[in-house]
C-alpha cells in the first residue's frame, strides 16, 4: 500500500493521484499528470504528515466497515492537502446507506479487506468502483423516481399504493430517514399500527430527537391504547420543543382516554376516590388544551377537546352545572369560527340534553339537524337525536332515528340500547 512506502530521491512520486512512478519517469502512468522528483526533504515531509492521522486505525475501521471507502477516500485527500482535521459528516450521511451497498456485483467486504491489507491500492480500489459507476447512477435515477412516484401517491391519499413504491426504494437505501417516515405514517393512515411503529423506532434509532416521529409515535401508542408509554412519549417530546401545541393536544386527549378506559371499582369507598382520581386527570387534560390555547386562542381541535373534557367532569358531579356550561362555551366559540362544525354541534347538543337548561329541547334539535341536513347517515347524530325526541316524551317520533342507524350499523350497541329505553317508556 503506498501509505507504507519508504521513498526516496529515486522513486517518482505523483502529487496529483500519489501514485508511484518508475524512476526517470516523466508522467504518471495511472492519471498522466506531469511528475516530480521526491527529494529526501519532502519525502520526510509527506511521511510527518501521514503520521499525523492513526492510519493503523483507519485501515481497521475500513475493513470492519466503520467507515465506507468514500470516507477513506475524503481522508486521503485531506492527507494529500495538508488538512488534518478529521472530516465530521453529518448524521444523514452517515444513517444512509450508499447504493454501491447494494450492487451485488462487488464484495465490498473483500474489496475493503484487500484494501486494508495493502493488496490493492486505494486508486485501484478507486478503479474497480468506476466499473460500476453507471449502475450506481442508473440505481439512483431509479430509486429517486420511486420516491417521487410514492410521495406523490401519499399526497393524494393513496396509501396503500404509496407504501408499494416506498418499499422498492427502501429496498435500495433501507436507512434514507424521510422514506422510512413516509412509510411509517402510510402505515399509519391505513390503520395498521403496530407495524407502523416498527418504521417509527428505526427512525429514532438515527434521530432521537425527531419531533415529528415522536409526535406519530404517540399517537399510534394511543390509538392502540397503550396509554402509559403514549404519555411518556408526549413528555419527551415536550421537552424538546415545549411549544408544540399538537402534543399538548395530544397529551390531554390520551389523559382522557386513559381515564375513560379504567374500570370503575364496585366498593362505595373506592369508587369516591377513583372518581376523585379521575376528577383530577380531567383537569390535568384542561392544562394540557389550555397550554395549546396560548399559542392559539382559536385552535377549534383544542377547544373542542377542552369542552369534552369540562363535560366529563360534570358526570362526575364536578362543580354541579357548572362544568357543562364551561363545556358550552368552548363550543359555541368553534362555532363562531366554524358554524358548521360537527364535532362542536354534536357535543353542545348532547351537553343540552344532560343539562335540561332553558330551551335544552330546540338547542339540542337545532343542533343535530344542521349537521343531519349534510350528512343525514350520521349513526351518533342519529341515536342523539332519537334520544333527545325521546326525552321530550315523542317516543313515536324518535323510534325512526334509531331504526335508521341500526339499518346502516345493525350491531350498534348505544342504537339498540336507546331504543329499548324508549319502547320501555313507549
Amino acid at each position: 500500500m503506498y501509505l507504507n512506502l519508504k521513498y526516496n530521491t529515486k522513486k517518482m512520486f505523483c502529487k496529483q493521484c500519489s501514485a508511484e512512478n518508475m524512476p526517470n519517469s516523466k508522467f504518471c502512468t495511472t492519471c498522466g499528470s506531469k511528475l516530480h522528483t521526491i527529494k529526501e526533504k519532502q519525502s520526510v515531509t509527506i511521511l510527518n504528515k501521514i503520521s499525523e492521522i492513526d492510519l493503523k486505525k483507519l485501515k481497521i475501521q475500513l475493513a470492519k466497515g466503520e467507515i465506507t471507502p468514500v470516507e477513506f477516500q475524503e481522508k486521503l485527500k485531506l492527507i494529500k492537502s495538508g488538512k488534518m482535521n478529521a472530516v465530521i459528516t453529518s448524521k444523514k450521511e452517515k444513517q444512509s446507506v450508499t447504493i454501491l451497498n447494494k450492487i451485488s456485483e462487488i464484495d465490498l467486504k473483500k474489496l475493503k479487506i484487500q484494501l486494508a491489507k495493502g493488496e490493492i491500492t486505494p486508486v485501484e480500489f478507486q478503479e474497480k468502483q468506476q466499473q460500476y459507476s453507471s449502475k450506481i447512477k442508473k440505481n439512483k435515477v431509479h430509486f429517486e423516481s420511486l420516491l417521487k412516484k410514492g410521495m406523490e401517491l401519499f399526497n393524494h391519499g393513496q396509501h396503500k399504493e404509496a407504501t408499494k413504491y416506498f418499499d422498492k426504494a427502501l429496498s435500495i437505501e433501507p436507512k434514507k430517514i424521510n422514506l422510512l417516515i413516509l412509510k411509517g405514517k402510510s402505515l399509519y393512515y391505513l390503520n395498521k399500527f403496530k407495524s407502523s411503529i416498527s418504521y417509527f423506532d428505526e427512525v429514532l434509532k438515527l434521530e432521537p430527537n425527531n419531533i415529528e416521529v415522536l409526535e406519530y409515535k404517540g399517537q399510534v401508542l394511543s390509538r392502540i391504547k397503550r396509554y402509559d408509554e403514549a404519555l411518556l412519549i408526549f413528555d419527551v417530546t415536550l421537552g424538546i420543543n415545549s411549544k408544540n401545541p399538537s402534543v399538548w393536544i395530544e397529551k390531554g386527549d390520551t389523559i382522557m382516554k386513559k381515564v375513560l378506559h379504567q374500570k370503575t371499582p364496585q366498593h362505595p369507598r373506592l369508587r369516591t376516590a377513583f372518581q376523585s382520581g379521575q376528577s383530577a386527570k380531567f383537569k390535568e387534560a384542561i392544562t394540557c388544551f389550555d397550554k395549546a390555547l396560548k399559542f392559539n386562542s382559536n385552535n377549534i381541535d383544542a377547544l373542542n377537546r377542552k369542552g369534552d373534557a369540562y363535560c366529563l367532569l360534570e358526570t362526575l358531579g364536578e362543580n354541579k352545572g357548572w362544568s357543562f356550561r364551561d363545556g358550552i362555551k368552548c363550543y359555541d366559540k368553534v362555532l363562531k369560527i366554524e358554524p358548521e362544525n360537527r364535532i362542536a354541534l354534536n357535543n353542545k347538543g348532547d351537553a343540552y340534553l344532560n343539562t335540561k337548561y332553558g330551551g335544552w329541547y330546540k338547542t339540542a334539535i337545532t343542533c343535530f339537524d344542521k349537521i343531519l341536513r349534510k350528512n343525514p347517515d350520521d349513526v351518533i347524530v342519529l341515536c342523539n337525536k332519537g334520544r333527545a325526541l325521546s326525552l321530550k316524551g315523542k317516543i313515536k317520533d324518535s323510534l325512526p332515528y334509531f331504526d335508521k342507524a341500526l339499518s346502516i350499523e345493525p350491531n350498534n350497541l348505544r342504537a339498540l340500547e336507546l331504543k329499548k329505553i324508549a319502547l320501555s317508556k313507549h
